[in-house]
C-alpha cells in the first residue's frame, strides 16, 4: 500500500537544508579544469590555423618554389656525394690553359679565391696562372721568403704586364701572408685545407683565416670544391649561399625576399637573403649561387633586365615577378 502511495515532491528549500555545506561550496578545480581546456582549444585551434597558410600566401610560397626549381634547372645542383672533378672550367669563362692550371694546382686555386676581390670573376681566377708565368713558380716556400717590395713588380703594371689587381700592394701582401699560413699549417699545400671527409664548416671556417677571403668567398669555395673539384665533404647543409650584388638583384627583383621597391645594399639584404636560400634548398643552400649569379650577370643586371632577351631569353622569366624598380648600391 505505502508502495503505491505517491512519492511528496520535494522543495527546493527542503532540498538545501538536507545539502552538505561542502555541497554547496563551488569547486574551484573544477571551474579550473573547464577553463583550462576551453584555453587548450582556443590554441590547437590557432596552431592549425597557423599551419593552415591562406591560398593566397600558398600561391606565393609555390611562386618562390618554382622560381628554385628553374635557377636549379638553368645550373642543376650535382649529387655532391658521387660528383667528380671537371674535366675543365669552360662554364667559368676561362681559357683551358687557366682552367686546367686551376684543376691541378690547388694552391692556385687558392690564390684565385683571394684575388676575387672589387675586380671580374674571371681576372681573379686567371691571375694566379699570369703570376705563375711571370715569376716562374708559384712554391709557397719561395712566395713566404719574399718581402712586399720585391713581390710587388711582379703584380703591379709594369715591365711585366698590366697590373693583376687593382690594389695590386693589398693582394702582394694577402699572397705573401697566405703563403706563410700555408706554411705554418698546411704542410704548404691547399688540398690540406679541404681534405675529403672534412665537415664543411670546418673548411669555410679555415679559409676565412686567410687575408683576404670574405664570408661570400669561403661559402663559394665550398661549393665550388664540390662541384667542380670532386672534394667529398660533409655537412653540406651548412654551406649558405654567397650574397655579392648580382645575387641580392636577382632575389630582390624575382621577389624571393620580399622588399619594397627602392635601393638597398648588400648588407640590408644579406641575411634575409640566406634565410631564404636555406628554406628553398635546405640541404645544399649554397647551390642557388651559381643560377642567382649567373642571371645577375647576364640577365638581370644593373642597367636592365632582358628578361626576353632575342639570343637567350631569361630562365627564370616564367616566374620572376619582375620587379624591375628593386636595385643593388
Amino acid at each position: 500500500m505505502i508502495s503505491n502511495m505517491k512519492k511528496k515532491e520535494e522543495s527546493p528549500e527542503e532540498f538545501a537544508s538536507r545539502l552538505d555545506e561542502s555541497e554547496l561550496r563551488p569547486n574551484p578545480k573544477a571551474a579550473s579544469s573547464t577553463i583550462l581546456s576551453r584555453i587548450r582549444e582556443k590554441r590547437m585551434k590557432a596552431t592549425v590555423k597557423e599551419k593552415t597558410p591562406s591560398k593566397k600566401k600558398a600561391s606565393e610560397m609555390e611562386r618562390d618554389s618554382k622560381i628554385a626549381r628553374e635557377m636549379l634547372r638553368y645550373a642543376p645542383c650535382p649529387e655532391i656525394k658521387k660528383s667528380a672533378r671537371a674535366k675543365n672550367l669552360d662554364s667559368w669563362g676561362l681559357s683551358r690553359t687557366v682552367g686546367n692550371f686551376l684543376l691541378r694546382d690547388p694552391n692556385a686555386l687558392l690564390l684565385g679565391a683571394i684575388f676575387d676581390f672589387q675586380i671580374p670573376f674571371q681576372k681573379a681566377w686567371e691571375a694566379p696562372c699570369e703570376l705563375q708565368k711571370r715569376l716562374g713558380h708559384l712554391d709557397p716556400y719561395r712566395l713566404a721568403k719574399m718581402s712586399k717590395n720585391q713581390l710587388l713588380p711582379y703584380i703591379r703594371r709594369g715591365k711585366y704586364g698590366n697590373a693583376l689587381h687593382r690594389f695590386p700592394s693589398t693582394l702582394t701582401r694577402r699572397t705573401i701572408s697566405a703563403s706563410q699560413r700555408l706554411i705554418d699549417q698546411y704542410s704548404g699545400n691547399a688540398s690540406n685545407i679541404w681534405i675529403n671527409g672534412a665537415p664543411a664548416k670546418d673548411v669555410i671556417t679555415r679559409l676565412e683565416e686567410f687575408d683576404g677571403i670574405s664570408q661570400k668567398i669561403s661559402r663559394m669555395m665550398g661549393r665550388l670544391l664540390g662541384t667542380y673539384f670532386g672534394v667529398h665533404l660533409t655537412g653540406w647543409n651548412e654551406i649558405d649561399i654567397p650574397v655579392d650584388r648580382h645575387v641580392a638583384r636577382v632575389f630582390l627583383r624575382t621577389g624571393l625576399v620580399k622588399r619594397k621597391k627602392g635601393t638597398y645594399s648588400v648588407a640590408e639584404v644579406r641575411d634575409e637573403i640566406i634565410q631564404r636560400a636555406r628554406e628553398l634548398k635546405p640541404s645544399f643552400p649554397g647551390c642557388l649561387d651559381e643560377p642567382a649569379f649567373d642571371v645577375g650577370i647576364i640577365w638581370c643586371n644593373e642597367e636592365s633586365a632582358y628578361c626576353n632577351w632575342p639570343e637567350e631569353a631569361c630562365p627564370l622569366r616564367t616566374s620572376c615577378r619582375k620587379k624591375k624598380d628593386m636595385h643593388i648600391k
